[in-house]
């Protein structure tokens, strides 16, 4: 909070400053004799007259150094990043050509902050399940075990679908189907996805087979043709 009370207040002076330079003061050298008419008459006509060489005008600014603030702004936008264990998603440096996996490491304090938030958030989910299911015996109403109600956190990070294809290929075999359709980020439901890939076994099954259960020959021939 320091830091961006620093970024803020750097923000808003640089403002004020530019308000300062916009309603800076005109000094006029060398004709003591100007009044409020001639002034008007000048700032009208867009023209300063001198008496002689000595007459000169200037405006009377603060001389900034564009430099120094720019790096001290850039320096606290780096360093709230930095102690916050956020990365700046808008720096072209951040992700570039990488992979998912590189990103993943690029964002691993910012995930151990979501970790702790999502064992808080899953903490008081959990007891307000548990009170709802008290209130329901209370009722006499049929109630659910608050701890078989599984709940599910889906992290907001970029994925690497190939990566993870080919990860659910080379376990093939070793791990379950459900655990394998699991680790598919675009997958929602294992369970109700096995069954579709079942059904759709069968009935692939069903159109090599005619009426009495046995491999239709025809259907056969066709796609050793086509093979």
């Amino acid at each position: 909070m320091t830091l961006v009370d620093a970024y803020n207040m750097t923000q808003s002076l640089s403002l004020d400053d530019l308000m300062d330079f916009t309603d800076a003061f005109l000094v006029i050298r060398g004709m003591s004799g100007t009044d409020d008419e001639d002034v008007k008459r000048m700032r009208l006509n867009k023209v300063l007259e001198f008496d002689d060489t000595s007459g000169s005008a200037e405006w009377l600014i603060k001389n900034l150094n564009d430099a120094y603030i720019e790096n001290l702004k850039n320096r606290l936008q780096t360093d709230i990043h930095k102690f916050s264990n956020i990365p700046d998603m808008s720096d072209s440096n951040f992700a570039g050509n990488a992979t998912g996996v590189a990103i993943k490491y690029k964002l691993i304090g910012l995930e151990q902050i979501r970790s702790r938030k999502e064992r808080e958030f899953k903490k008081a989910l959990q007891r307000r399940i548990e009170l709802i299911s008290g209130m329901m015996k209370t009722k006499g109403i049929d109630a659910i075990d608050f701890r078989d109600v599984e709940i599910t956190f889906t992290p907001n990070i970029p994925a690497n679908n190939q990566e993870q294809a080919q990860i659910v290929k080379d376990l093939q075999g070793v791990v379950s189907q459900k655990k394998l359709l699991s680790l598919l980020p675009f997958i929602e439901d294992p369970v109700a996805e096995l069954e579709e890939l079942k059904r759709e076994e069968e009935k692939a099954g069903a159109l090599l087979r005619d009426e009495e259960g046995y491999p239709d020959e025809s259907i056969l021939e066709k796609e050793s043709d086509q093979i």
